[in-house]
């Protein structure tokens, strides 16, 4: 049974910091992270960044919402001697899961903390991640509904599923999701402004990337988060040195990250990402970047487009990856190799997920001649409101205890409303002592293995008596509607589908109930950027609603 990478890394285990240092809960370590990033090197790229990319990542932000602050970061980048702090996400309907904020919201906690430590410019930017190609994942997100949560679903165009979310765009299903969300929230004090909001980012015929990148940019414009897209065409030149290394250098890459593969399984922690022998770390699109994408394989000396049934030589991949880099895309593993190659990365924030695979990197930043920057789980709350602070009280619980099954909830409330439960397994407890315990001299005095018998009689008959106090206690709760609905909404609120609720809520869910105004002020006040333990985020005041 292989154990999680973050859960141990956040417990300091040595076993876990040996393979990912936790640099981030030292000053002086961070300080150093922070002057490695600006004096970085790659190929012949000094500290200053390649004018090349500057120059496309600041025509991507000249697009959005004006913002000085942006601008600020952007001129301290041009200037040199600056670092950045990285975050990013899949692109997604209506800006997907809250844990997009989140990061976010992180990322600029980060760069102000070391800036304010360090007396350098640190700035903020979000990367998007719109190579992939799990248009499902993207294309949902969930509010509240009265005893589940209600999804709100779009489809893109129709596409090879081998393509890239950048190269999609919305359908007019997206005009559903939207009619969906309005109906969802109708009645929510700030509905009006969230319907807005989405409504003026997703419209048929828009891309997913260009929906998410607008609503971003408008909750972060005053903290000058910069956003960065990747499959912008005027970076691909850019881009060439990455995946050149990543073919020209397959086998030894490959190599290293096994043996990095085998350490973490060794340590019984899960391996995230799976590495093939020999193969190179980049995709390959033949028909270009609007193309479907294919792995490649070694094969006889030279690559197969896996799921193609084809091969091209591998002196035609080299020459592509120079002459052509258009035609390749990140992996999992690459893409913070492609990100810190042109950004002086001293930070990257990610969920508890990426930072399991982060532990896979030190080979490949070593590979690429890339200091490794420092690794910072983002902020995680979970948001208390109004209603569920009132239903959380009635029943005497926290958020934390919701994270059990429903039916040992049900006992639990229910053996707080009554102590019949109680008093009866009391009564039965004492009566199988007592009886047995009269009867056990007598039995001694036969001898073998007879007391042992007592014991194990005793022991069954008591636990009997407590499971039939159990189905007691959840019966009565059963019985009371009230209470079993109240644990339900709760349920519903922090544990949708079972799970955190920042995984299956968007910004909507909360925009409409709090105002976006407040919810980013409660998102931003509560972070603390170097302290991973998970938050409560209070909003449960009358001044809040």
């Amino acid at each position: 049974m292989t154990r999680s990478l973050t859960s141990a890394w956040l417990s300091d285990e040595p076993a876990a910091t040996a393979l990912l240092p936790r640099a981030f809960a030292s000053a002086s370590l961070r300080a150093r992270c922070v002057e490695a990033a600006v004096n970085r090197t790659f190929g012949d790229t000094p500290a200053r960044m390649d004018p090349v990319v500057l120059a496309a990542i600041r025509a991507q932000n000249a697009a959005l919402t004006p913002s000085s602050s942006r601008e600020q970061h952007l001129a301290a980048l041009a200037q040199g001697g600056a670092a950045c702090v990285v975050t990013g996400q899949q692109v997604g309907l209506f800006l997907g899961p809250l844990y997009t904020v989140y990061k976010a919201a992180s990322a600029v906690a980060v760069a102000r903390a070391l800036s304010a430590e360090t007396g350098r410019s640190v700035v903020p930017v979000f990367w998007l991640q719109n190579e992939d190609h799990d248009v499902d994942e993207i294309a949902r997100v969930a509010v509240p509904g009265a005893r589940l949560p209600h999804w709100l679903k779009a489809e893109t165009g129709p596409a090879d599923p081998r393509c890239s979310i950048a190269t999609l765009a919305w359908s007019n299903s997206v005009e559903g999701a939207l009619a969906s969300l309005e109906e969802a929230i109708a009645g929510q004090p700030f509905a009006a402004e969230t319907i807005a909001l989405m409504r003026g980012a997703y419209r048929p015929s828009v891309g997913p990337c260009a929906s998410f990148r607008h609503v971003l940019a408008e909750l972060f414009s005053a903290d000058g988060l910069i956003i960065v897209d990747p499959s912008d065409p005027a970076l691909a030149r850019s881009a060439a040195p990455v995946h050149h290394r990543a073919v020209q250098r397959a086998d030894a890459i490959a190599s290293a990250l096994q043996q990095r593969a085998a350490e973490l399984s060794a340590a019984d922690f899960k391996v995230m990402v799976h590495v093939r022998e020999g193969a190179p770390l980049s995709f390959y699109h033949p028909d270009g970047p609007a193309g479907p994408r294919y792995r490649l394989a070694p094969h006889d000396g030279d690559w197969e487009l896996v799921g193609a049934g084809t091969r091209v030589p591998r002196a035609v991949i080299e020459r592509d990856a120079v002459d052509a880099p258009e035609r390749f895309s990140t992996s999992a593993l690459l893409r913070p190799i492609l990100q810190d190659a042109w950004l002086p990365t001293a930070a990257v924030v990610g969920g508890p997920g990426e930072l399991a695979y982060f532990g896979q990197l030190a080979p490949l930043y070593k590979a690429f001649d890339l200091p490794q920057p420092i690794a910072v789980l983002r902020a995680r709350f979970e948001v208390v409101g109004p209603r569920s602070r009132r239903q959380l009280d009635a029943l005497g619980l926290e958020p934390s205890q919701l994270a059990t099954s429903r039916a040992d909830l049900l006992a639990a409330v229910g053996g707080a409303r009554s102590d019949a439960p109680d008093a009866l397994e009391a009564r039965l407890t004492s009566a199988i002592t007592s009886i047995l315990g009269a009867a056990r001299p007598d039995i001694e005095q036969v001898g073998g293995n007879l007391p042992k018998h007592v014991d194990k009689t005793e022991q069954a008959m008591t636990d009997f008596a407590k499971r039939l106090c159990d189905r007691y206690r959840r019966a009565l709760v059963a019985q009371d509607t009230v209470q079993a609905g109240r644990l339900d909404a709760l349920l519903t609120w922090f544990r949708p589908d079972g799970a955190p609720q920042e995984r299956i809520y968007g910004l909507p869910a909360m925009m409409a109930r709090f105002g976006l105004t407040r919810f980013l002020e409660a998102v931003r006040g509560a972070i603390e950027p170097f302290d991973p333990s998970p938050r409560q985020l209070d909003l449960s005041t009358p001044e809040a609603s």
